[in-house]
């Protein structure tokens, strides 16, 4: 029997070490100098991005998202740029929204407030974008990955409920700005605790009666939801429940996405996701089927067989 792990499981419990460290690190400075404790928590997750992402991505830290019509965005924390961002342009603030893969909000301890202001500005942010109407991946995932990002959370009562706190905070946020599937956050990382990722699906099955027999029929109603990655998910002393990471699970999920926009870590995206792994339980909110233009809503139609497969590997 092998009872061996991939060497990516021991690298991410070393990380999660580490940002351990550095919260309790600067959490000692804080009260005297919060900006320099915030600015110091932003290079933390810009450090493991530099360190685990295609070493041709440039990570950047503050900056505002600027679109073809010159409008801008709230300011972001940490900023992804592809490879063929303009060299000129890596030193300017403004960041050109087509040059953008991903975006995160950065907080050293999670408070409600900061989830309500990551889900408005991830709708906002997604609206400086210009929408394709074509297909159902291209509508409902945006160019974009944009998520929040925290060392740890407020939540340390002896009766307190972090894990509940959170995602009622997300739900119902999510509720309140997102209008459209393309505008949910993508994901909500504390990095001592769990990890939220949305997932999205663009049809909905429905079970009908035909002679006494039951089919499942599957309609272009888009759904999408968040699943929450957690240690307790697992029965303890499992091994992946040995294995878990908050972090560990971000990157999976975050490779997932990101090869969603950029086919060359299709293979590599799934071979982290096998190695590290990470689960989800997932509550889904449902969507009118116009919430999709005709063009998608006739390409889900006539290409139901050939995505199937593919969105429900995506989530």
């Amino acid at each position: 029997m092998n009872n061996k792990t991939n060497d990516l499981v021991d690298f991410m419990h070393s990380l999660t070490r580490e940002m351990g460290e550095e919260y309790n690190r600067i959490q000692k400075r804080s009260v005297e100098d919060s900006g320099t404790a915030g600015d110091q928590g932003e290079e933390n997750w810009a450090t493991i991005f530099k360190n685990w992402l295609p070493a041709d991505y440039h990570v950047v830290t503050k900056g505002r998202l600027l679109n073809e019509k010159g409008v801008t965005s709230p300011q972001v924390d940490v900023l992804i740029l592809y490879p063929f961002y303009p060299k000129h342009l890596l030193d300017k603030k403004h960041y050109l929204t087509a040059g953008v893969i991903a975006a995160f909000e950065c907080k050293n301890t999670l408070k409600a407030e900061h989830i309500e202001k990551s889900v408005e500005n991830s709708a906002e942010i997604r609206n400086l974008l210009k929408l394709k109407n074509s297909n159902y991946r291209e509508e409902m995932y945006s160019q974009l990955v944009y998520g929040l990002l925290a060392h740890s959370h407020s939540w340390k009562g002896k009766n307190s409920t972090p894990l509940d706190n959170i995602e009622t905070k997300l739900v119902e946020s999510d509720l309140k700005f997102a209008k459209h599937p393309r505008e949910c956050l993508d994901l909500l990382c504390v990095s001592d605790l769990a990890v939220w990722s949305s997932y999205k699906q663009p049809m909905a099955h429905n079970t009908v009666e035909k002679n006494g027999q039951f089919y499942m029929d599957w309609l272009p109603f888009p759904l999408t939801g968040y699943g929450i990655s957690k240690k307790d998910m697992f029965g303890v002393d499992t091994e992946p429940y040995k294995n878990f990471t908050p972090i560990g699970a971000l990157l999976t999920r975050l490779y997932s996405k990101l090869a969603i926009i950029d086919k060359r870590l299709d293979e590599f995206a799934f071979y982290i996701g096998q190695a590290i792994g990470g689960g989800s339980e997932i509550k889904f909110r449902s969507w009118q089927m116009d919430i999709l233009s005709k063009e998608a809503q006739s390409n889900l139609t006539l290409n139901f067989s050939k995505y199937h497969k593919k969105w429900m590997a995506e989530g």
